[in-house]
């Protein structure tokens, strides 16, 4: 792990100890920060290390750097870093456009990783719902 005043760098290695990708959490401000991975030997590509990799980096991201919020963004075109990022928790928040590329804009707050964690898909209602009419 590299620590920077704003980001935490990770290796991404096998068991074996070979390098296969990076990931980190990053642009850290105002309990915020943003997560970015890449798993760069496409020998691995498709075996869930991805989201393996992810759902680590989400859990230190809110347990470690104690973030309400992360964020990331993802090519338009990219259905599988979409479909292993949603895995994780995190829920379309945005489109935008760099250069000639579209990328999406993907957000999970504390709250929502806290009920995940916690096997729950939705929040709890606040108060108890009225009974229904008769």
């Amino acid at each position: 792990m590299l620590n920077s005043p704003d980001g935490r760098h990770f290796a991404i290695e096998t068991r074996e100890g070979k390098h296969i990708g990076n990931g980190m959490v990053y642009n850290l401000k105002d309990g915020r920060g943003e997560l970015g991975i890449m798993i760069g030997d496409k020998d691995y590509w498709g075996q869930g290390l991805g989201t393996e990799a992810v759902g680590l980096l989400v859990d230190y991201a809110f347990q470690s750097l104690k973030l309400r919020e992360l964020a990331l963004h993802t090519l338009s075109w990219n259905s599988r870093a979409q479909k292993c990022f949603e895995k994780c928790g995190f829920t379309v928040a945005g489109r935008r456009i760099w250069g000639s590329q579209t990328f999406l804009r993907m957000k999970l707050s504390y709250a929502q990783w806290q009920m995940r964690s916690q096997g729950l898909t939705k929040p709890l209602p606040a108060e108890p719902l009225p009974p229904s009419p008769a």
